[in-house]
């Protein structure tokens, strides 16, 4: 145990022996060599084993190479020295006693060497291994090798972006303020500016938005805006300079000349913007902008963005603008064109019933000299539409001031709604495109809506544009949906009224009255306590198994009584004794029953579509009659027609190709067998009707080929050649309980 720790101690203390970091001078350990050490401050790890002028020494500054005998005395010397980098001197101070002088970094001013390390410690202001460059941050270099501190100027003399970016070394920074004179701390303004911190302009003299001038006169202003001489008048209006100094020049905004104006000159407009670029939608309006005028408060853009948004969309509905009667690149002065909106005008199809344009002075417009050909759209994404109301109309809008002759097409495609529902012109056009001509802001047009006494779920259908040309383009609401209204719950309905017999059947003497009575109840099934319904009976004799005889058996229209309840007494009287059948119609107001063919011979098999037209009207020209065909083929329409007054009437009929009319079962018009278009023979007759009783009426017609056109009109001492309004005429519907 002894013999243990024995040599554990022994391997301790020599161990401390070897690992000693000092050599007693004097002994005879002086000159032993040290083993590798870690790298420390002053120098790193050694080789024991190499010979002095090997070695090298390092330190934080410098590195030195023993190349010299007085430095290998030094490296051998206990008090080792080391060179800075950049280091002067010595320099010696008599009043200290210090007799080896002391040793700096590239001058006295910048910092001192510390030989021990070799390490120079600068001055505040300095940096740099020698001490030889200045700290930017907190002095400028005023030459010498001088660093001096920096006095701060106040505001950064408006304009930190010039003094950062100078800094950095950005070449071709533009000043806006002025430039700091960090030696006093005072302001260098540049000439347009001036005040303590260089953040009042000079050129505000002139006006607000003047940005360059001299000591006479403003040299240049804000975009959007242009140096104007007024010959010493102050400009004393929206835009007076903040100053009250007379001055020869000032500052005029561009948009007096058009609100998108955008660079212009004193006499005239040289480059036009869309407003929308502008971000006065986006983020609202800054005193150099231009106001909103009342076309650009109500533009319709396709991308809703948050004020104050930075996503680009809010410029997707951008348009290109251009001088009119010039381009952006000329200065010749535009006062020899007449104003855009001068000519604006607003244009409306059917206003007088037939297929002629209607334009009235259209003042929502703010366009004077820049335009484009305009980007098309509907003024409203939906629109709704009562049943009964006929028609429904469509409004187109352009923008860019009506540049130039443009027109756009459009479609209409069934949703839930039928083709019996909806007619894609007016009963006088088959024409689907629609033409904006110079000037021309709004343009109108008709869809018909088709009537009917069913009760039913609203109706849809879309119209869609196409086909731009001239031009012009389309625009994001290049697509309406349009909502029919269904009208009929309050309405009486066929289907749902009571038929009250009381006498009817076989063996009815003459002269005898079959009688009955009608409860009317609405389409929703409820009983009808209004009355101003049209009620028909018609008695036709039957043989004794109940088949009718032929179509020439007589029939015999009777009487009804209205309650004004919803109840309506009716009868009928035979003039020849026999078995008679009683027919009852509910007469609907609004038009007669059409029934379209692909043939020319009003087949049943080729019966194509059936449906209400309000009026017998139709000037297709060389456009569909119908859905699939405009030659070879025609049309039966049915119904009744009641006049207001009790007078002599012609009808009238305009034809091409061939036509049949009956009026009260009396075949009044027969062109079946010849064209129009090639007969003398004036298409017209004469008939004496009763106010407020129905007649029945018939118009069969045929088209071959070549332009059509069927029309049915009327005039008496009271009514001028007209068509037959949809008010008087009727079409009926069978009941049958």
């Amino acid at each position: 145990m002894f013999v243990k720790f024995t040599s554990i101690l022994l391997l301790l203390v020599t161990t401390l022996w070897k690992t000693s970091a000092y050599r007693i001078k004097g002994s005879i350990d002086e000159n032993r060599p040290f083993i590798p050490f870690e790298k420390g401050f002053v120098q790193s790890r050694q080789d024991p084993k190499a010979s002095i002028a090997n070695r090298t020494i390092t330190n934080q500054g410098r590195t030195l190479s023993l190349s010299t005998t007085a430095q290998r005395r030094i490296e051998n010397d206990v008090n080792r020295l080391f060179n800075c980098p950049n280091m002067v001197g010595p320099f010696y101070d008599e009043n200290d006693g210090n007799d080896g002088g002391y040793y700096y970094c590239t001058s006295n001013r910048n910092g001192y060497c510390d030989r021990r390390s070799g390490t120079c410690f600068c001055n505040e202001g300095y940096i740099g291994d020698g001490c030889e460059a200045c700290d930017t941050l907190t002095h400028i270099d005023v030459g010498g090798m001088m660093c001096h501190p920096k006095r701060l100027c106040p505001n950064d003399c408006s304009n930190s972006n010039y003094n950062n970016n100078a800094m950095n070394g950005v070449v071709g920074v533009v000043v806006v303020g002025g430039v700091c004179n960090y030696i006093t701390g005072k302001c260098e303004c540049s000439n347009h500016r001036t005040g303590d911190d260089c953040s009042q302009s000079k050129c505000s003299l002139f006006h607000n938005f003047c940005t360059h001038c001299n000591d006479e006169k403003c040299l240049q202003c804000e975009d959007g805006w242009s140096v104007v001489d007024h010959h010493g008048d102050d400009d004393d209006g929206e835009n007076a300079s903040l100053s009250s100094t007379t001055t020869s020049t000032t500052c005029e905004p561009c948009w007096r000349y058009d609100p998108r104006c955008r660079e212009c000159n004193s006499k005239t407009c040289t480059s036009c913007i869309d407003l929308l670029l502008l971000s006065i939608h986006r983020s609202g309006r800054r005193p150099q902008d231009p106001p909103l005028p009342i076309d650009e408060l109500s533009r319709e853009l396709s991308v809703t963005v948050p004020f104050c948004s930075l996503n680009d969309d809010a410029y997707f509905d951008a348009e290109h603008y251009f001088l009119v009667g010039g381009d952006e690149d000329s200065t010749m002065s535009l006062a020899a064109v007449p104003p855009l909106n001068a000519s604006a005008v607003e244009c409306h199809q059917g206003l007088n019933s037939d297929d002629t344009i209607t334009c009235f002075p259209y003042n929502l417009t703010s366009h004077i000299v820049c335009g484009n050909y305009g980007t098309i759209t509907f003024d409203s994404p939906e629109y709704a539409i009562r049943e009964d109301e006929k028609y429904i109309r469509l409004t187109l809008q352009r923008s860019g001031g009506g540049v130039g002759e443009v027109s756009v097409s459009y479609s209409i495609y069934l949703m839930t709604a039928t083709i019996d529902d909806v007619t894609s012109t007016a009963y006088y056009s088959t024409n689907q495109t629609i033409v904006f001509r110079p000037g021309q802001i709004r343009a109108s047009f008709l869809v018909t809506i088709n009537d009917d006494r069913i009760m039913e779920a609203n109706e849809t259908f879309s119209v869609h544009l196409s086909k731009p040309m001239g031009g012009c383009q389309l625009g994001t609401q290049s697509r309406t949906i349009v909502t029919i209204i269904d009208d009929d719950e309050l309405r009486t309905c066929s289907n749902e009224t009571y038929l009250g017999h009381n006498r009817l059947g076989s063996d009815v003497e003459a002269g005898t009255p079959l009688s009955l009575t009608v409860i009317a109840k609405k389409c929703n099934g409820d009983l009808q306590t209004v009355g101003m319904d049209v009620i028909r009976v018609e008695a036709q004799m039957i043989r004794a198994d109940n088949v009718p005889h032929e179509s020439d058996a007589p029939v015999i229209v009777g009487n009804c009584n209205d309650s004004n309840n919803g109840t309506y007494a009716c009868d009928v009287t035979p003039t020849v004794s026999g078995n008679y059948h009683l027919d009852v119609y509910l007469l609907v107001p609004g038009g007669l029953k059409g029934y379209y063919y692909t043939d020319n011979y009003l087949s049943d098999e080729r019966l194509s579509f059936t449906r209400t037209d309000a009026v017998v009207n139709f000037t297709w020209g060389e456009g569909g009659v119908t859905t699939f065909g405009r030659d070879f083929v025609s049309v039966r329409w049915e119904g009744y027609v009641m006049p207001s007054y009790s007078e002599l009437y012609t009808f009238w009929v305009d034809v091409d190709d061939h036509i049949r009319l009956w009026v009260d079962g009396i075949l009044l018009v027969d062109s079946w067998t010849f064209s129009t278009s090639s007969s003398a023979i004036p298409l017209r007759a004469d008939c004496d009707l009763t106010a407020m009783v129905a007649y029945e009426v018939i118009m069969e017609y045929r088209e071959f080929t070549g332009n059509a056109t069927a029309r049915l009109l009327w005039s008496s001492p009271s009514t001028g050649i007209n068509a037959v309004p949809s008010s008087s005429l009727f079409y009926k519907v069978s009941w049958n309980k």
